[in-house]
């Protein structure tokens, strides 16, 4: 254990990181929640929960969490990769906003079917593991709840391999959060859609040659409301 180490002034093994970052992995354990929040300064904690999942963490990451943040991310083996980065990359935005409703969603189903046996995390919680509060209500949230109902800026953001180019989305823009607004914005006002509402199209050209895709975006929309109720 790593405070019995430091105690008897035991080394640790301490390895170099594909990144070039030294690192440590430590064995949790503990009788009543199934971690310890040990940690090193400058190393990662090792989480593993019943011996069975283990997800390590570099230590900044690791001492900003709540007891309820790491059993989180212990208990649905959450991604360290999507923790806390502040890596400004749309398609990773994505994937961060998609982690909190899968989140919600799975803690829901474990509270309903009595496997979750501790305290109810709170929405902040859940956001606070991937987003700052403010920034993911500011900027993120209501973007991407309304994004499904454009099919190929979807594709497009799930890095699919059929997913349209960027020039196509986004013309001579860098993709970004504020870009992908005004993008919408203006798909909206082209196809008649008004803002906020669930959508109606004007007879135009291409109307065809665009209703499968509407069709589509419909399905994951309503599907994406459904899972997240």
């Amino acid at each position: 254990k790593y405070d019995k180490a430091v105690f008897n002034v035991e080394p640790l093994n301490w390895q170099l990181s594909d990144h070039g970052k030294l690192f440590t992995a430590l064995h949790a354990e503990n009788l009543t929640t199934g971690y310890s929040s040990v940690i090193s300064g400058s190393g990662t904690l090792d989480l593993a929960v019943s011996n069975t999942k283990s997800v390590t963490l570099s230590a900044d990451i690791a001492g900003s969490l709540s007891e309820t943040q790491r059993l989180l991310i212990t208990t649905l083996s959450i991604s360290p990769s999507l923790l806390h980065c502040s890596k400004h990359d749309l398609c990773y935005a994505f994937a961060k906003y998609e982690a909190i409703q899968e989140t919600l969603k799975k803690v829901n189903i474990m509270i309903k079917d009595g496997t979750w046996k501790h305290q109810k995390p709170t929405n902040e919680e859940v956001v606070e593991l991937f987003f700052a509060k403010s920034t993911y209500h500011k900027y993120y949230w209501a973007t991407f709840a309304n994004v499904y109902r454009f099919p190929e800026i979807v594709s497009w953001l799930y890095c699919e391999a059929n997913a349209p180019k960027d020039y196509e989305i986004w013309g001579s823009q860098h993709p970004s959060i504020g870009v992908l607004t005004e993008v919408m914005k203006e798909r909206e006002r082209e196809a008649g859609i008004e803002e906020g509402g669930s959508g109606s199209s004007k007879k135009n050209k291409g109307k065809d040659k665009e209703s499968g895709k509407k069709d589509k975006g419909k399905e994951r929309e309503k599907s994406h409301k459904k899972q997240h109720k």
